[in-house]
This record gives structure tokens, C-alpha cells and sequence, in this order.
């Protein structure tokens, strides 16, 4: 039988492995723009900065996610490291000030100038295993 940090865990990751998997798949989809340019020249542009663009807001979903403030899932994940008493006393905090914790970072740091730098060396690891140039 699973405890219930280790299932909150398992659920508050699912998410952040979702956004890395959609990030992957649309890494993937750059390799059928060669096609694409055969048939449709002036559209692959288009589906270029598409691709791109829909890489980098799942990556920045993800990344964003996996911060370790409640109630983001960062925080549940990390509670399974913590002890017991500490988890409980997190989320306690969570239901009282966490939202509005959230809120003051996005608005006070840029939302995402503090994960710029990660979210580069991961738009980088992504196209790096997804795209095959010929």
C-alpha cells in the first residue's frame, strides 16, 4: 500500500512529466518539417515558430511547477523527502498563505527571469535529442 505523500507525489509529478513529454513530442515534430517544406514551402516557417514556441511554454509550465512552494507540485514532491511532521506543517501553510506566495513572485520577479537560464539549457537538451538534421 502506497502512503498518501508518496501517492501525492506520484500525482503532483504527473503533471511537470506531461509538459517534458509534450515539450519532447513537439521537439520531435521538427523533423517533419522537411517534408512539410516540400509540400507547403511558405508554411514551414510557420510550424517552425510554432514548434518552438509550444517547446518553450511546456518547458516553462514544468519548470515552473516543479518549484518547491506550495501549492505548486514542487512542494508535494519534495514533502516526501521531508519528515512527517514538517510535510504536515507545509501543507497547513499551503491552505493559508501559499496561493498568495505564488502570486507575489510572478508579479515581483518577471514570472520567468529566475528560470530563464534553466529553461535554456533545457530548450537545448530538447531539441538536441528530438531533432535530427540530415
Amino acid at each position: 500500500r502506497i502512503n498518501r505523500y508518496v501517492g501525492m507525489c506520484l500525482v503532483a509529478a504527473a503533471g511537470p512529466a506531461s509538459n517534458f513529454l509534450l515539450a519532447a513530442a513537439f521537439g520531435l515534430g521538427l523533423n517533419i518539417l522537411p517534408v512539410v517544406a516540400q509540400l507547403q514551402p511558405g508554411f514551414t516557417e510557420n510550424l517552425q515558430i510554432f514548434l518552438l514556441k509550444m517547446i518553450v511554454i511546456n518547458l516553462v509550465l514544468a519548470l515552473f511547477n516543479l518549484l518547491p512552494l506550495p501549492p505548486l507540485d514542487g512542494s508535494k514532491i519534495i514533502a516526501v523527502l521531508l519528515p512527517r511532521a514538517l510535510a504536515d506543517w507545509m501543507y497547513s501553510y499551503q491552505a493559508q498563505v501559499g496561493g498568495i506566495l505564488v502570486i507575489a513572485i510572478l508579479v515581483f520577479t518577471g514570472s520567468t527571469r529566475f528560470l530563464r537560464p534553466i529553461i535554456g539549457c533545457f530548450l537545448e537538451l530538447v531539441l538536441r535529442l528530438t531533432y535530427f538534421q540530415e
